[in-house]
């Protein structure tokens, strides 16, 4: 999934060429495919002979992750279109290191701060810093606890998404059972994702068997999925904050059922997301994976840099953006194609 050297020697070929482009898929789907980037600690102009007004930092949670490589190419491209300047810098999912990042932005004159949090909380000093200073700040994909101190939030309606998956889930087996759950606490978005999803299923025969943390990680949701089906196999669906942690619990079940033909499972496995490598899954034959619900990087992107022109010309800015997710299964996959986002 973190395909870093690649995509690292894709982004250097074409920063060199000075070509950036966002490339519509040539099938009759709605995705647009993963662009490149040109990588952390990174600046682009909108012209050669153009010298930027404005200058946007972007504190990203994590560019191995390929959500915020998204993330980071659509802001890229929007920012270089208004003749902004974008200073990119990749926390690597260290909060600490984000914090150095955003304490940083002011003495490096940026006007605006962009960030994709790491966690719910932790870079609240920082943020008083900036605002102190005059620097609006702009959350995307996530919010963090204290969103006083935000001028703007750009992320998926992710409440929604939860509900999809649950609305789903209720079509396919109206008469309820045991459902499996895995979260992520550190993001306030994975945690709207589930309580989505309770909010859709409550009072309708269903029942949270058990319920773990696997901190987005696919290791702990892999292990923490196959022993659960170890002590009951009842279990009739899984519900994953994230596409990867999503992975993680089809790898268990996959091994699950090879160590015991005999008593086999096949739980409806759901997640949030919208990752090309899950919707891949959708489209094999005997697929264990159900659905994901998409999420857009690249609306999210273009929306934070139109709220941060907004604030930088002294216009007023949207509180909150959300956009629409979309559920997605092997009945409406063609739809949405493979190989990009939505």
């Amino acid at each position: 999934m973190k395909k870093i050297a690649i995509i690292v020697l894709a982004a250097l070929a074409i920063l060199g060429a000075g070509i950036f482009v966002l490339q519509k898929t040539t099938s009759n789907d709605s995705t647009v495919k993963e662009p490149a980037t040109t990588g952390k600690g990174t600046e682009s102009t909108s012209s050669e002979d153009m010298e930027p007004q404005y200058t946007i930092g972007f504190s990203c949670a994590d560019m191995s992750d390929p959500y915020y490589i998204a993330l980071e190419a659509s802001i890229r491209m929007s920012a270089k279109e208004n003749g902004i300047r974008l200073l990119t810098r990749d926390a690597r999912s260290d909060l600490k290191r984000q914090m150095r990042q955003i304490g940083k932005f002011a003495d490096r004159g940026v006007d605006v701060a962009m960030i994709a949090p790491v966690a719910r909380e932790g870079i609240e000093e920082q943020l008083q810093e900036l605002k102190a200073a005059g620097i609006p700040i702009i959350m995307v994909g996530s919010r963090i606890i204290d969103m006083s101190l935000v001028s703007c939030y750009v992320g998926a309606d992710r409440l929604t998404a939860g509900s999809l998956c649950g609305s789903n889930l209720k079509q396919r087996t109206p008469e309820g059972g045991n459902v499996l759950i895995v979260e992520c606490g550190s993001s306030l978005a994975a945690a709207e994702s589930i309580t989505g999803f309770e909010t859709m299923i409550a009072g309708s025969g269903y029942t949270v068997s058990d319920r773990r943390d696997c901190a987005d990680s696919y290791a702990q949701t892999r292990n923490y999925v196959l022993k659960a089906f170890d002590k009951d196999r009842s279990i009739m669906a899984v519900m994953c904050a994230t596409d990867h942690m999503a992975l993680g619990a089809v790898a268990a079940v996959k091994e699950f059922n090879a160590a015991r033909p005999g008593e086999a499972v096949r739980p409806l496995i759901y997640s949030v997301g919208g990752y090309p490598e899950i919707k891949k899954l959708l489209t094999e034959e005997d697929s264990l994976m159900t659905a994901t619900v998409t999420t857009s990087p690249l609306a999210a992107g273009q929306d934070a840099v139109l709220n941060a022109v907004a604030l930088m010309t002294g216009e007023e800015a949207e509180e909150e953006v959300l956009e629409r997710p979309f559920l997605v299964d092997r009945h409406n996959i063609e739809l949405y194609g493979t190989d990009g986002w939505q």
